[in-house]
């Protein structure tokens, strides 16, 4: 997103806890709540006996696995640009009760759990913040995890943001919505991803990815926003087998009496069809 934020603000996640097409979504607030489950987001994660890389390793932890949150250090850890806390946690490894502590930027902020590929068996979709570039755009990436192993990922820009007095009064800016579709094209499912500010003229992230359970792939991107003067809709539906993104550009008048009215400005369609590879936008 593209404005200023607080350097080493998490996302707010709005809470999101439901079934939509037999799967639980889940998104949580960035400031991780004791007591509460989450998955693991790295590949391998060490649980350590303290709040420190430099605490010995007590066992590793798997993508996917679930942690239970027992509180947040006032410690933190910067990797790849990128701060976050330690959590003391509780796990099992082997079938065995186990604590210690964990950098929450190897915590999932969000994830689905679904059969995708229809082998009865249950699959999951993390996301996770992995990064602050050069630029300080922070990036994220969703992992499709699959018995504990991440089969793919593909990574994608959530926000940027800048060092402020005010940010740093404000830990949790940014809120995160996501959404799976029930229909499906050639096997793929499709996933709606909403990262935004919670502020009126402030722009938005739209991710729209696709996951047969195997790989993930991004099917569009584009950004929105609302505010008092207008902004910008984005809606997804389905035309037999492609998928159509309409992206609405609108103003709000305020006439003297009367309630406001809203003024389409622009109405941009895009469809996209799967080549037997990935999904790609119609000419």
């Amino acid at each position: 997103m593209i404005r200023s934020v607080q350097g080493i603000a998490f996302f707010i996640f709005a809470v999101l806890f439901f079934s939509t097409a037999n799967a639980e979504i889940y998104t949580s607030m960035g400031s991780l709540k004791d007591g509460e489950y989450y998955p693991v987001f790295g590949d391998v994660v060490n649980l350590r006996t303290g709040p420190s890389v430099k605490n010995d390793s007590t066992g590793k932890l798997t993508a996917g696995t679930k942690i239970q949150i027992v509180s947040k250090s006032e410690v933190k850890f910067t990797q790849n640009n990128y701060s976050d806390y330690w959590y003391q946690v509780k796990s099992s490894i082997s079938g065995k009760e186990v604590s210690g502590y964990i950098w929450g930027g190897a915590i999932s902020k969000a994830y689905i759990v679904k059969d995708f590929d229809g082998d009865k068996k249950l699959d999951m979709l993390l996301f996770g913040i992995t990064n602050c570039d050069e630029e300080m755009f922070k990036w994220a990436e969703a992992r499709l995890v699959k018995n504990g192993k991440i089969v793919s990922s593909l990574k994608f820009r959530i926000e940027d943001f800048n060092e402020s007095e005010e940010a740093d009064k404000s830990e949790f800016v940014y809120s995160i919505s996501a959404e799976l579709f029930s229909q499906k094209i050639n096997s793929f499912s499709f996933l709606k991803l909403e990262s935004f500010y919670e502020a009126c003229d402030y722009p938005g992230f739209f991710y729209l990815f696709a996951t047969d359970g195997k790989s993930i792939h991004k099917v569009a991107n584009d950004t929105f926003s609302s505010g008092e003067g207008g902004g910008v809709k984005l809606n997804v539906s389905f035309e037999k087998t492609k998928l159509v993104l309409k992206r609405t550009v609108y103003e709000n008048e305020f006439p003297e009496s009367g309630d406001a009215v809203v003024k389409t400005i622009e109405d941009k369609i895009e469809k996209f069809k799967y080549n037997g590879k990935t999904f790609v936008k119609e000419q």
